[in-house]
């Protein structure tokens, strides 16, 4: 079966930002739901558990989608009609207080901008738990999902499906990486845009999520790092902050075809941090795709 950037499909999923929350959500077409793949193995749940440290007492693992999947709360349901249902992506905040001082701007006066308290004067940390709980179950998630466009399925739906995704959840370099395709659907609505042109609202939605997941308004000169533009038209790149951390085509596209997808992926995602503040901006494009 060829990938999607080579025809256009009903949709079967797609993901847009909460209005309430900011929040990125994943949108599930009703009709998909008896198409969805059983129930993954637990052998593999115990995989996840031991390479990210999830305890099940923490962190049980709801095996069906219903009110709620993965671990924890980490997707929630909030929404059902007669055509769709979305599941929020329950972002963490990352950065915890203690009641120590700072290590590294106890002493100092209160005029020192100190980039590790942020001006708590209480010593901090990064609890990572359960944003690797939100990517894993996304990544199983989307994993059942993309197994539906191999399904013979009978549908009405007019919109067209944007892309597809597949997650990668590991404590390290590239832990964070993610990619899959865009639809030729998604490609002729970027090349209605100007090439280099800026997606401000992608922007405006992934610089929300990181101040938020990172725990601090002040992020300092990485509020500089947040992109999302087109090279040329139909080649989307979105930067967040890290090591030229982003997405991008998996080839130099060049001008792509008429009628044509493209395959994307990533550059240096290390953290569930860049890998869902990313997804933010796709969601926020999607929601500009209609």
């Amino acid at each position: 079966m060829l990938p999607l950037s080579y025809y256009d499909v009903s949709r079967w999923f797609t993901l847009t930002i909460d209005p309430v929350t900011g929040f990125p959500c994943l949108v599930i077409f009703s009709d998909i739901f008896d198409l969805l793949p059983g129930p993954c193995k637990p052998e593999i749940i115990q995989i996840y558990r031991k390479q990210l440290m999830l305890n099940e007492e923490s962190f049980p693992f709801e095996y069906r989608l219903g009110e709620k999947f993965g671990f924890g709360n980490s997707i929630t349901r909030i929404g059902v009609t007669d055509k769709t249902t979305t599941y929020r992506l329950n972002l963490p905040v990352l950065r915890k207080q203690t009641n120590e001082p700072c290590s590294n701007c106890a002493d100092k006066s209160n005029s020192y901008i100190c980039y590790r308290c942020y001006g708590t004067k209480k010593e901090t940390y990064l609890a990572w738990e359960e944003a690797f709980a939100l990517s894993a179950s996304l990544g199983i998630l989307t994993n059942m999902l993309w197994l539906v466009q191999t399904s013979d399925r009978k549908t009405d739906i007019q919109e067209k499906q944007i892309f597809t995704i597949t997650i990668l959840t590991e404590k390290g370099m590239h832990g964070g990486s993610l990619g899959g395709h865009f639809s030729p659907f998604f490609i002729n609505f970027l090349k209605t845009f100007e090439e280099g042109c800026s997606f401000d609202k992608a922007v405006k939605a992934m610089t929300k999520v990181y101040t938020y997941m990172y725990g601090s308004q002040n992020i300092g000169f990485e509020k500089h790092s947040f992109r999302a533009w087109q090279s040329l038209p139909g080649n989307l790149m979105l930067d967040v902050p890290g090591d030229a951390c982003g997405i991008h085509p998996s080839s130099c596209a060049g001008e792509i075809s008429k009628d044509r997808g493209i395959e994307w992926s990533c550059h240096n995602v290390d953290s569930p941090l860049q890998q869902l503040t990313l997804l933010t901006g796709l969601a926020a494009m999607c929601d500009m795709a209609g």
